[in-house]
């Protein structure tokens, strides 16, 4: 186990979960808001890789489509 003194990055966050798969091995106590450029370990399996790209496509649809929304009212 190890600390950190403050919230994690959305893309940390999401790895460890990836990574855990259900389980409790990681946790954390939350992640802030804002996304950051990262490159991720280069020894993680290609599975895990296109998950994180599946979450972070959908987390960009996701973001897109409010804004598309916000326009319009």
């Amino acid at each position: 186990m190890f600390g950190v003194s403050q919230l994690c990055c959305p893309v940390c966050s999401e790895l460890l979960e990836v990574l855990s798969k259900g389980s409790e091995n990681f946790e954390v106590r939350g992640h802030h808001a804002t996304v950051t450029p990262v490159q991720l370990p280069r020894w993680l399996p290609r599975d895990v890789l296109e998950q994180m790209v599946v979450r972070f496509k959908n987390h960009l649809l996701r973001e897109i489509f409010a804004m598309t929304q916000s326009i319009d009212q």
